[in-house]
């Protein structure tokens, strides 16, 4: 859940990967403070970012 929430957050610059280890996992570096979202927030954000996510990769 992690590394889903920080690749979707990733495409407003929340975070960037930082390394990929031998397993092929990725680690995220943080950039910027996440606000604090209420819960309708957080739920739209994700769902916005989602969508965008696939939107990008052509999916």
């Amino acid at each position: 859940m992690h590394v889903a929430v920080c690749t979707l957050l990733s495409q407003s610059g929340y975070y960037e990967v930082e390394q990929v280890d031998e397993d092929g996992w990725p680690h995220f570096k943080q950039l910027k403070e996440i606000p604090t979202w209420s819960l309708m927030e957080q739920e739209n954000i994700l769902k916005d970012h989602i969508l965008l996510y696939f939107d990008t990769k052509e999916i």
